[in-house]
């Protein structure tokens, strides 16, 4: 079987940057990582389809709001019980649902990995080329729904002098995002934010970066008033890393599966069709929206750039 290994060129390729400009960094931390994969036979390929369907079919997958905050709450306390334990790093604030699987959707294929944490591995390597193309140049940074704050401890170590704001419905988010200012003597604070109840006003300065990595996932169809509320604190930049399903195609078998797993889990829908729609009202201007074709183990993630115009 004909094994492969994805490279720097793959990540220029999928993260649109010139040949040769990935920054030195990324290629080196990409270096570290086992990416050795093959193309999923035809054996492989029906074992992870049957699972996939057992696990569409499992009446868990559906939850309410207060099963969503338990769960995030019970995840983001065991990573703050573990930075305390541990100390601070990237791998104490892994969230838990990166349980590890030979498979990975990469490139519209199915891969398998003996590296059973390759999608978390190129998570991070993704998430290095978003940050460094995209908020080099803000003073303040805001992620909202930021979880675990791994996003917001990358960031920090990215840009040491920036003002990092990490915003979230569970207090233990807030807790890990004040720690990790008062022990890194960084620029570094936490804020309880409910994306599904927004209230206030922003709690960052105007022209500022907003950023979500899989958070506006949560709010399936119910994104109006967090967009809105987005729009109004007049930020430079909006990056956003998000499973759009406006980019799967339902004659892939792939593809149509995440379609079903996001639904299911009421994942984030038509939001890619509401910002074309506020741009066609030229309320917001989309700077890039684009499918990388870097998976998950179940689904993938697209990237969306836009901002206000005033």
């Amino acid at each position: 079987m004909q094994e492969h290994k994805i490279t720097a060129e793959d990540f220029e390729r999928m993260f649109r940057f010139q040949r040769g400009a990935l920054p030195g960094f990324i290629r080196s931390a990409l270096l570290d990582i086992n990416t050795t994969y093959h193309v999923a036979d035809a054996k492989e390929q029906e074992e992870y389809v049957l699972d996939y369907l057992k696990r569409i079919d499992q009446n868990a997958i559906p939850r309410t709001k207060q099963e969503n905050l338990d769960a995030f709450s019970e995840g983001w306390t065991e990573n703050y019980d573990k930075l305390l334990k541990e100390g601070i790093s990237i791998n104490s604030l892994k969230p838990g649902y990166f349980r590890g699987s030979k498979y990975l959707r990469f490139n519209n294929r199915l891969i398998v990995s003996d590296n059973l944490q390759l999608e978390f591995d190129l998570f991070r390597i993704a998430r290095y080329c978003i940050f460094h193309e995209y908020l080099n140049c803000y003073d303040t940074i805001c992620e909202l729904g930021c979880g675990s704050c791994q996003n917001i401890l990358m960031l920090s170590e990215m840009y040491k002098k920036a003002n990092i704001i990490g915003a979230d419905w569970a207090n233990a988010s807030k807790k890990i995002a004040d720690y990790l200012g008062n022990h890194l003597k960084r620029n570094i604070s936490g804020h309880i934010f409910d994306m599904l109840n927004v209230q206030g006003s922003g709690f960052f300065p105007s022209d500022s970066a907003i950023l979500t990595i899989h958070a506006f996932e949560q709010l399936g169809t119910n994104f109006s008033d967090t967009l809105s509320f987005v729009r109004k604190c007049r930020p430079g930049i909006v990056v956003q890393y998000e499973p759009l399903m406006e980019f799967y195609s339902d004659n892939n078998l792939y593809d149509l599966l995440a379609i079903q797993y996001c639904r299911k889990r009421n994942y984030l829908e038509n939001y890619l069709t509401a910002l074309k729609q506020l741009e066609q009202q030229q309320e917001i201007e989309i700077i890039c929206a684009y499918r990388p074709f870097l998976g998950g183990v179940l689904h993938e993630s697209s990237l969306v750039v836009w901002r206000p115009l005033y």
